[in-house]
Formats: structure tokens, C-alpha cells, sequence
């Protein structure tokens, strides 16, 4: 008995339809059983008869000699093409094949979190085996298309946002005047800050470095407050040794 016929098709799906899921419509062509004979083969009236070479087997054996001794080998009839009968008055329609091509839709469900390479398998979807054989499996490789703004890094979804230079200036100014305002309420200090905004601006102009200056900036007070430290640590170590 021949194996039932196995078919392939390429299912294109979008990016957000591979992310969440969805049911999409696949549609091929492939071998279905004629409806005239209803997938025997054989015309109106009629039955396939069995085979007379294999006696219905599909098979044809043969013995050799050779050195060793007798081989025997086994190999699909070619009277009956492996099906093990013989269509005397084949059916006008399928030409004694009992099957037909036709095209067909299915439904096909894809589970969520599928990526390009997947392949799911449809159980009796495939194409109809001649005269009367069994229906293959139909096995639909997936394609996602790319998306135009996410990218996808194994299980996980990767954007670059990116943000014009003018917009993430005037965000960093806003989130630092509310931040220096809201801990001191002084004008001073937001006076104070402009001042430097303003100075590093220029600085970024004339293509002066501003990493030296960011970095005095924050550990100029850190390291003048250290030094406090070590002169009240030390002011009060003489006062215990007096």
C-alpha cells in the first residue's frame, strides 16, 4: 500500500497576527476523490478488478541467484502500480485515477508567538491518494512579515524610539527646572541653572570640551564635602587628645 500523499503551502501572515494569533484563510490546489466514481476509478457500473500479477498484493517478488545463495526482492507491481487492483473501464472523469484537482480553502489557526519557520500540520488535509487511498497531511510553513517598528529578538519585542535632539533638550530642561525648583523653591538656583545650560550651550558651539565641566560639576561638591568632613574629624580628634 503506497503512503497517502503529504502537500506543502506557504501561509504569509503580518507581525501582530504572528504575535497574538489568528485564523487565516490557505488556499491550493491538490488531488481530491472524484465524486463520478467516488475515488475507485472505475466507470459507471463497473468495479477495479484484482490484480492478477500480485494476486491483490501491490507487491511482485523475485528471486536471484547469486554467490550467497538465493535474494529475494520485493518491489511495486508494475501491472497495478502498488494498488493491488486494475481498472478494466476507467471512469471518463478522472481517467481511472479516482481522484480529481481541485482547489481548496481552509481555516487555519495560528497559535500565538509563531515565527518565520514554523510549520503546523493539518491531519487529513492534504491530497487524496488514487483510487480510493488515503488523504495525506497538509503541513503549512509560516512567513511572517517584517514590522515597522518592532523587532523581534527571540521571545522578546525590541523598539528604538528615537527623538529629535530639539524635543529631548526641552524635556531634560522642563524635568530639571521642576526638579531644582521643587527642592528649594529658589530663584536663585533656577538662575543658577540656566546659567550653566546656557554656558554649556556655548561650549557645545565653539567646540569647547563639556565632559570636564559635567564631571566638576558633580564631584566638585562631593569632594568639598569630604573635605569638611576630614576637618571636623579632625578638629575633634585633637580636642580628645588635649
Amino acid at each position: 500500500m503506497m503512503p497517502p500523499p503529504m502537500r506543502y503551502v506557504v501561509a504569509d501572515l503580518t507581525f501582530v497576527q504572528a504575535v497574538f494569533g489568528a485564523t487565516v484563510p490557505v488556499t491550493l490546489r491538490t488531488a481530491a476523490a472524484c465524486a463520478d466514481c467516488n475515488g475507485t476509478g472505475a466507470g459507471h457500473g463497473t468495479q477495479p478488478v484484482t490484480c492478477s500479477e500480485c494476486n491483490g498484493a501491490g507487491q511482485v517478488q523475485r528471486v536471484r541467484q547469486s554467490l550467497l545463495g538465493q535474494m529475494v526482492t520485493s518491489s511495486p507491481c508494475p501491472r497495478c502500480n502498488g494498488l493491488g487492483q486494475v481498472v478494466v473501464t476507467p471512469c471518463p472523469t478522472c481517467r481511472g485515477e479516482g481522484r480529481v484537482t481541485v482547489d481548496k480553502t481552509y481555516q487555519v489557526d495560528v497559535p500565538a508567538g509563531v515565527d518565520s519557520g514554523s510549520t503546523l500540520r493539518l491531519t487529513g488535509r492534504g491530497a487524496a491518494g488514487p483510487r480510493g487511498g488515503k488523504t495525506g497531511d497538509l503541513y503549512v510553513h509560516l512567513r511572517v512579515k517584517p514590522h515597522d517598528r518592532f523587532e523581534r529578538v527571540g521571545h522578546d519585542l525590541l523598539h528604538v524610539l528615537k527623538l529629535p535632539k530639539a524635543h529631548l533638550y526641552a524635556g531634560i530642561l522642563i524635568f530639571a527646572t521642576v526638579g531644582v525648583y521643587g527642592m528649594r523653591q529658589s530663584a536663585f538656583d533656577l538662575v543658577l541653572l540656566y546659567g550653566i545650560g546656557l554656558l554649556g550651550v556655548v561650549m557645545r558651539r565653539f567646540d569647547f570640551p563639556t565632559a570636564p565641566v559635567v564631571v566638576g560639576m558633580i564631584l566638585g561638591p562631593l569632594a568639598e564635602a569630604q573635605r569638611s568632613e576630614v576637618q571636623i574629624f579632625s578638629v575633634s580628634a585633637d580636642d580628645d587628645c588635649v
